[in-house]
């Protein structure tokens, strides 16, 4: 009898947010470049200085987006991790009988 649990899903839904963090973090890199080509760039007065904290605000949200994907890894390497446990306990306990 066979009482392992399938670890793959789990395992394909961290390196999904992994990837998603990765894509964010390429976002709030080039955003980050934008405020750079705006203040550089001859975007001066208020459209410029609206435009720049209309970027900082979206950067703002995509760094708390990116911690929130980083906590979920972190819950479902934490849930992974307790599950094995649980399973080798349920094989120790199963091969004693």
């Amino acid at each position: 009898m066979d009482f392992g649990i399938k670890y793959e899903d789990v395992d394909g839904a961290i390196r999904q947010f992994q990837s998603g963090i990765q894509r964010l973090q390429d976002t709030v890199k080039t955003l980050k470049n934008d405020i750079s080509q705006f203040n550089g760039g001859g975007f001066q007065g208020q459209s410029g200085d609206k435009m720049v904290d209309l970027i900082e605000r979206k950067i703002g949200h995509l760094n708390q987006l990116i911690h929130t994907y980083e906590r979920a890894v972190q819950m479902l390497q934490q849930a992974k991790q307790k599950a094995q446990e649980a399973d080798e306990e349920l094989h120790k306990r199963v091969s004693a009988i």
